[in-house]
């Protein structure tokens, strides 16, 4: 599996570290790394990187799920895992779309995505990461689409 470089950061916190290094597993297709990485700190599935590029916006912003499609600012990072579809479920599946969009989740349901499967590393549903992640009214949302 080709690894991605991981960026020299500039003046990144513990938080934008940890960020880098989830966003280098979403890249590189790792999902037992990227899975370890959200089940320590589950507001990676919604945190922005802090990384400053020569791009501009010098701070880009980006979210891991934007690194799923690769982020268009990072060259090196501009590469999606051919396991895409895997690491965006993880990530969506631990809150990614959660962080104040609920709209985004409604309309992923709307449209036909699966909110029963487990995860096949903790087994947990969408539902449950949600609730995991502080979005009861998701959370509920998803358990009542089940019944």
């Amino acid at each position: 599996m080709e690894r991605s470089p991981r960026p020299e950061p500039v003046a990144i916190d513990d938080e934008g570290a940890r960020f880098e290094r989830a966003a280098a597993a979403v890249v590189d297709g790792d999902l037992v790394t990227l899975a370890a990485l959200l089940a320590a700190d589950p507001g990676l599935a919604t945190a922005r990187s802090q990384l400053v590029t020569d791009r501009h916006p010098p701070v880009h912003r980006a979210t891991l799920l934007h690194y799923v499609a690769a982020n268009g600012v990072e060259d090196a990072r501009q590469r999606s895992p051919r396991n895409a579809a895997e690491v965006a479920r993880l990530l969506l599946d631990a809150g990614a779309a959660l962080g104040g969009h609920d709209a985004v989740v409604r309309l992923l349901v709307e449209r036909g995505a699966r909110i029963d499967p487990e995860d096949t590393i903790y087994r947990a549903t969408p539902a449950g990461w949600a609730e995991h992640g502080g979005h009861p009214a998701i959370a509920a949302y998803l358990r009542a689409r089940l019944s």
